[in-house]
């Protein structure tokens, strides 16, 4: 829970638009705005920097694998942030793994 007196502007400006919006805690720094999924405003946040950011405790491909499943792949109800890569080159894209996601 982020305390009153350690909001940035952005986070200022996103829950005043809707205080129900999750933010993912410890990545304020990766926070990029906010995005609409379907009628419902969202977090959006840059998934390289918080790649980059974990890899500053562990290897590169943990820190991949911990973003994937443990942050990325949690599902908190329909304020869930959306992650986006910024810096992704479209020609480094792969298929996503969908086999553990559950259809709705």
């Amino acid at each position: 829970m982020i305390k009153e007196n350690e909001m940035t502007p952005l986070i200022t400006k996103i829950k005043a638009l809707d205080p129900r919006i999750l933010l993912a805690d410890g990545y304020d720094d990766c926070l990029v705005g906010v995005t609409l999924r379907g009628q419902e405003w969202v977090a959006l946040y840059d998934a390289s920097r918080i790649v980059e950011k974990l890899a500053l405790d562990m290897d590169y491909v943990d820190a991949m694998e911990y973003f994937d499943f443990n942050i990325q792949g949690a599902y908190l109800g329909e304020k869930t942030p959306i992650f986006i890569s910024m810096d992704q080159d479209i020609d480094d894209l792969e298929e996503p793994d969908l086999t553990h996601m559950e259809l709705r």
